[in-house]
């Protein structure tokens, strides 16, 4: 009669056998096994029942998510705000369950009596839930897609395909950074899992190959595992592959998108002949098909040697190498026999003779870091490995005093070369390494300076990660005081994206002159810039009283400007200096910035400032966020 007590009645009558076919726990009650049920009453089921279903099943899975009309950062919260479903997330599983075991086993139960394609139905009501396709129902039906996608193989990666070919596809908008909540869901991993979930059946490994290929076109800049290309290295990893598909089904998927998706499919390829150790994850598996039954655990060697070995072979013969693939391959070189070693170093010397001097100065310091510093002395590369890897080096510098020496200056931290040191013992964390880079960096600088001036100084901002130790360094060579002034405002006149790389430049100029020829140069220049351009001299500046003063005799638009936009640090100011800068934060309203510098000092901070530092940190919350942060 269809009421609930009737069926409470009936499931504590079923649970009293030894081996029910029914279980209860808590609120909730449901069959031991679906498809034995199934089994057990297909013969008394109608075509009525099954229309009935497929109407319950539309009418609760089409119920949009009310947490979305939360932002985004506060959906983990939506039951406290009292945006929930009508229906459970039980109820849904439940029937997407049903679903699958219906397209699974339903045509065999229920084609021939009734007439019906079960599958059919199924596959149109997945359908009918997602198209039109929208990043609304994307995510509302986020936790369900992985079900859709085993209930309906075909059309759900047609449905995926479609929107993939569209201007603006839709399923772009889940790619993207997280809100940065720790609870808030990933926005994406129902796809993914989707996704994961069909590409272990050989018959879907190509479609699903290529719509994670589309996917990992657009970078997702955050630290959600979940990501396609993630899920790619995952299906095609040669030790633990997360798909049934055999190597050679695999080795012809790989070269497809190593044709149509040539970066993606190189560090698909790259990653397999890694040396030492790696981690596998292992992917989304079907629950109801058997489509993994028996694949996805660790492959034999022989498994594992035919597959590397295809890929390997993909690597030496790409079709259009450059620095950054001849430079993997060095950096990989010890997971290849020997004979594509020397099959490797052929190549770059072949790439050679044709590569400009910027590609060559990358790829030379990228075989400089593998063979000849101390983490390349840890790898005990062979006497033969060494001497090529000597050859191609020295065969690869560049005529440029730029471009030869712009490895110095890519960061601040420089590995030493073990081959420029021949002395016991010696390591990069030694005193020595220090001396040896800092001179190593001011003949380099000196030789720049003399041949290119400016013109070669601003060519080695560019690419430089370290711009501040050029500025510092430059100043050994520019030592008079006119030539001092116009570097200043050579450094001031550039813009666009070299203004910040000028400007940090400049900071290490003026603090390597010393205090007072700094005070000199920067108040005789000073008078013949803007604004804009004094203040920003001024921002540049040592930070400390010595600038300050100067400060004094310069308009209040300056004054102001600097105290808005200057980025304070602490480096052994008086007591006087440090109350005096925090009147000056304070009345720029910045706080935090304040605090910043004097938090290691509050034994020379007078109290009544002391009071109001830490009363307007609590009160004021104009500072840019995240600008200067307070440790706990």
């Amino acid at each position: 009669d269809g009421k609930y007590e009737t069926i409470e009645d009936n499931i504590v009558r079923l649970l009293r056998f030894d081996d029910s076919p029914v279980w209860s726990a808590g609120r909730y009650r449901g069959v031991a096994s679906k498809i034995d049920a199934l089994f057990a009453i297909a013969g008394m089921i109608t075509q009525h029942d099954l229309d009935r279903f497929f109407e319950a099943a539309e009418y609760v899975l089409s119920d949009s998510d009310p947490a979305l009309e939360l932002p985004e950062e506060d959906r983990w919260l939506a039951p406290l705000y009292g945006k929930k479903r009508d229906h459970s997330s039980a109820m849904r599983e439940g029937i997407c369950e049903t679903l699958i075991i219906l397209s699974v086993r339903g045509n065999n139960l229920f084609q021939s009596r009734l007439g019906i394609d079960v599958e059919d139905r199924v596959t149109a009501l997945i359908r009918k839930l997602l198209i039109p396709l929208t990043l609304e129902k994307l995510l509302s039906h986020d936790h369900d897609l992985p079900h859709y996608a085993e209930a309906a193989p075909d059309e759900f990666l047609t449905i995926i395909e479609e929107d993939l070919r569209c201007s603006d596809p839709v399923v772009f908008g889940l790619l993207k950074p997280d809100s940065g909540s720790f609870w808030a869901p990933s926005s994406q991993t129902g796809l993914f899992w989707a996704l994961e979930c069909l590409a272990w059946n050989p018959k879907n490994l190509l479609r699903v190959s290529v719509i994670l290929a589309q996917l990992s076109r657009q970078k997702i800049d955050n630290n959600r595992v979940n990501k396609p290309d993630d899920s790619l290295q995952n299906i095609f990893r040669s030790w633990i592959p997360q798909t049934a598909a055999p190597v050679s089904d695999r080795v012809k998927v790989l070269k497809k998108l190593t044709e149509d998706f040539p970066k993606i499919g190189w560090e698909i390829c790259i990653k397999q002949i890694k040396p030492g150790h790696s981690v596998g994850h292992y992917s989304y598996r079907p629950r109801w098909r058997s489509d993994a039954s028996g694949a996805g655990q660790v492959v034999t060697n022989g498994e594992i040697y035919k597959f590397t070995r295809k890929t390997l072979g993909f690597l030496i013969d790409w079709p259009s190498h450059d620095e950054k693939t001849l430079g993997d391959l060095v950096e990989y070189l010890q997971g290849m026999p020997i004979e594509n070693q020397s099959k490797v170093w052929n190549l770059i010397d072949e790439w050679s003779r044709t590569a400009g001097e910027a590609a060559k100065a990358v790829l030379r310091e990228r075989i400089r870091l593998f063979a000849f510093t101390q983490r390349g002395r840890q790898r005990k590369l062979e006497d033969a490995t060494r001497d090529r890897a000597r050859e191609a080096y020295d065969s690869l510098r560049p005529n440029d005093p730029v471009i030869r020496h712009s490895w110095l200056f890519a960061n601040q931290y420089v590995p030493v070369s073990t081959e420029e040191i021949e002395k016991e013992g010696f390591n990069d964390n030694d005193q020595e390494a220090d001396e040896r880079i800092d001179k190593l960096r001011r003949e380099a600088i000196t030789e720049i300076w003399d041949e290119r001036g400016f013109k070669g100084v601003k060519d080695l901002l560019a690419p430089s990660g370290a711009t501040d130790l050029i500025g510092r360094y430059t100043a050994s060579c520019v030592t008079d005081v006119c030539s001092q002034s116009d570097f200043i405002q050579r450094c001031l006149s550039l813009d666009g994206e070299l203004q910040s790389k000028a400007e940090w430049c400049l900071r290490g100029f003026l603090s390597a002159i010393g205090d007072d020829v700094c005070a000199e140069v920067i108040n005789m220049v000073a008078k013949k810039l803007s604004v804009e351009e004094s203040k920003r001299l001024f921002v540049c500046a040592p930070f400390n009283a010595s600038t300050w003063r100067l400060l004094d005799d310069s308009s209040e638009d300056i004054r102001t400007g600097y105290w808005k936009d200057v980025v304070p640090y602490w480096k052994d100011q008086t007591p006087a200096e440090l109350n005096e800068l925090i009147d000056c934060l304070l009345e720029a309203h910045r706080p935090r910035a304040a605090f910043h510098v004097v938090c290691m000092n509050f034994k020379d901070i007078e109290t009544s400032r002391l009071k109001r530092l830490l009363h307007d940190i609590a009160t004021v919350n104009t500072e840019p966020a995240g600008q200067v942060g307070l440790d706990p």
